[in-house]
């Protein structure tokens, strides 16, 4: 209890909140609002994690729903030569496909080095644009977890760079505060 006690007080004195007469308003001012942050802190980021995570949530898996299908591209053209690890960058190089009965044009995402004449699969939607490949249940809690951790991080940078700012105000205050009372001083000691 005693223990608790003595915690207590030693946060109360850290926050410039204790009955201390030599604290300035600014320091009760600024142990409030570093106080009203810590606490807003968790609230803010339960419900912006949560937030997030269902719009996040939402559109992956209205993307899974979307009628796509999977047909295969001819290459037109042949894809550069990468440089370095084989197979670790990505090139667009032009291709055909037909769908439905009618033949299109355009451009598709090979692996470096890829003839022409090639075959690669790609994901289309009902008019024949190539779409983005739909994402699996694996991608779909990956993302969502990845937006689950980073969101409250995104709150703590956000309330930290408030009590920053706070901060930058108050310490303007205060040596604006301290010049005028050194030089009210310095004139009253001079002749």
């Amino acid at each position: 209890m005693r223990r608790a006690g003595a915690r207590c007080t030693r946060l109360m004195r850290r926050l410039a909140l204790d009955r201390n007469e030599l604290r300035r308003t600014s320091d009760r001012i600024e142990g409030w609002c570093t106080l009203a942050l810590i606490i807003a802190f968790v609230p803010l980021a339960v419900l912006s994690a949560s937030a997030a995570v269902s719009l996040v949530h939402a559109g992956l898996v209205k993307q899974q729903r979307e009628p796509l299908r999977q047909v295969t591209a001819t290459l037109v053209q042949a894809a550069p030569a990468g440089q370095g690890v084989p197979g670790s960058a990505v090139f667009w190089a032009a291709a055909r496909w037909t769908v439905g009965g009618s033949t299109h044009l355009g451009a598709v995402q090979v692996v470096p080095g890829t003839r022409a004449g090639a075959t690669v699969q790609i994901w289309v939607d009902a008019a024949g644009n190539v779409q983005p490949a739909p994402p699996t249940a694996a991608q779909v809690t990956g993302r969502v977890l990845l937006v689950e951790v980073t969101t409250p991080l995104g709150v703590a940078l956000g309330l930290w760079l408030a009590w920053y700012a706070l901060r930058l105000v108050l310490d303007r205050r205060r040596l604006t505060s301290w010049a005028e009372d050194w030089s009210s001083f310095g004139t009253s000691r001079t002749r």
